[in-house]
């Protein structure tokens, strides 16, 4: 059962890496498309401002738009770059917890009760404690409730 575990995060590790690499390709370009229009709209407008303000408002116009559609796009790019990053470090946090490494999860520190008679020998909360190697959360609401 483990290897089956281990090989699932392994298999969307490799995936989210590569969504995240097609992402950033995927804004590359369209930053390199958002600049080359900007600079085609200036140098249209430029161009044929001699040919009456209908045409030069027209190509501002229509370049804005393609601007703006063009930055909506990559917007919805960069949304996309910043999961496939949590993703990729979720999964590598699960591989890591895998190998009893739970380094990357809170074990609440600030739960130990000190009066208790047990619990700093059960290691219920803290460092290498049973709360660190089972928690997932990552808000303070999530690890309180």
């Amino acid at each position: 059962m483990y290897e089956s575990i281990y090989s699932h995060y392994k298999k969307r590790l490799k995936q989210t890496e590569d969504n995240l690499s097609s992402t950033k390709k995927k804004i590359y370009l369209t930053g390199t498309v958002r600049l080359i229009i900007f600079i085609a709209t200036i140098v249209l407008a430029f161009v044929f401002k001699s040919s009456g303000a209908i045409a030069t408002i027209s190509i501002l116009i229509t370049g804005l738009i393609l601007f703006l559609l063009l930055l909506i796009q990559y917007n919805k790019f960069q949304k996309r770059k910043y999961y496939s990053e949590t993703s990729l470090q979720c999964d590598q946090n699960e591989l890591k917890a895998l190998e009893y490494d739970f380094s990357a999860f809170d074990g609440a520190h600030e739960k130990i009760n000190s009066n208790h008679f047990f619990s700093l020998d059960l290691d219920l909360f803290g460092k290498h404690s049973l709360f660190q190697s089972i928690n997932r959360t990552c808000t303070n609401y999530g690890k309180k409730y």
